[in-house]
């Protein structure tokens, strides 16, 4: 069943302790950001933006969750699950950050969602440790190293401190999520065999088909970019040529390598397509 998707917010004891966990984000430039400033509808589509932010950043959180369950099945080195355990706290205080963005240039926006599609579900009959290999391939490896180029992308064009702010503590996270899928794999590859690597690469491949409508298509919603200057889009969101332009240097020169690395071929005929923003 689908449901307004809300994030609330308890305080006291919980609030100090999350802060102690995650104390950056208290000092950020908040009560900044002017939505009359901008154009109306430029700052409706920004709305639309950092609200799908934030809940992406939940599910990022859920997928963490779920991941850290997996390994300790598993029975991944310790040192490994324990660099993955702050993870869930990381995309928490993004989904935070996110929606006091949206809050700021007026108030969320209505999105159903049902919860049980934030679940990350893998093939019962799997064993633990190829469910362990394909949710760390799709969760570290794969998403984020797309949202590093977002969150990098949108960090270097930001024209507002607070934008900018956001998404450098954004980025600096999604980067240290990344380092857990090499050093797993480093780990977990010497395990593979034949099988599990045609496998693992068609699970990269579905995973990056799921993705492309990222950089494949753009909302109807979504305001034409020519309306309006360039700087004003920059200041709230990022411009549709450098996200296309982030995201597909980012498959080029981080993913692929890194797929590479593990062992991974891609069929090279779908995997050309990928790249393909029209």
């Amino acid at each position: 069943m689908k449901e307004l998707f809300e994030i609330e917010w308890f305080g006291g004891s919980a609030e100090k302790r999350f802060r102690k966990l995650r104390p950056d984000t208290a000092g950020l430039p908040w009560g900044t950001l002017d939505p009359k400033r901008y154009p109306p509808t430029l700052v409706d589509a920004a709305r639309v933006a950092w609200t799908q932010i934030a809940l992406n950043e939940y599910r990022a959180a859920t997928a963490f969750a779920t991941l850290l369950k997996t390994m300790l099945e598993a029975r991944v080195p310790l040192d490994i699950i324990g660099m993955a355990s702050e993870f869930v706290a990381d995309e928490l205080s993004h989904a935070e950050m996110a929606s006091r963005v949206v809050m700021e240039l007026g108030g969320a926006v209505p999105i159903e969602v049902d919860t049980t599609d934030l679940l990350v579900r893998s093939d019962p009959d799997l064993t633990a440790i190829q469910t362990a290999n394909e949710q760390v391939l799709r969760v570290a490896v794969i998403s984020e190293t797309i949202s590093s180029a977002i969150a990098t992308g949108t960090m270097r064009v930001a024209r507002h401190p607070l934008l900018r702010a956001v998404e450098e503590i954004i980025a600096r996270d999604e980067a240290h999520h990344m380092r857990l899928g090499t050093v797993y794999f480093e780990w977990a590859k010497e395990m593979f065999d034949d099988a599990e690597r045609e496998r693992l690469g068609l699970v990269a491949l579905d995973t990056l088909e799921r993705m492309s409508v990222l950089w494949k298509s753009r909302s109807d919603d979504a305001p034409a970019p020519e309306k309006f200057r360039l700087e004003d889009v920059q200041a709230l969101w990022i411009d549709t040529t450098t996200f296309h332009a982030r995201v597909s240097k980012a498959i080029k020169d981080d993913l692929m390598p890194t797929l590479r690395s593990i062992g991974l071929v891609l069929p090279e005929r779908r995997a050309s397509t990928l790249l393909d923003s029209r």
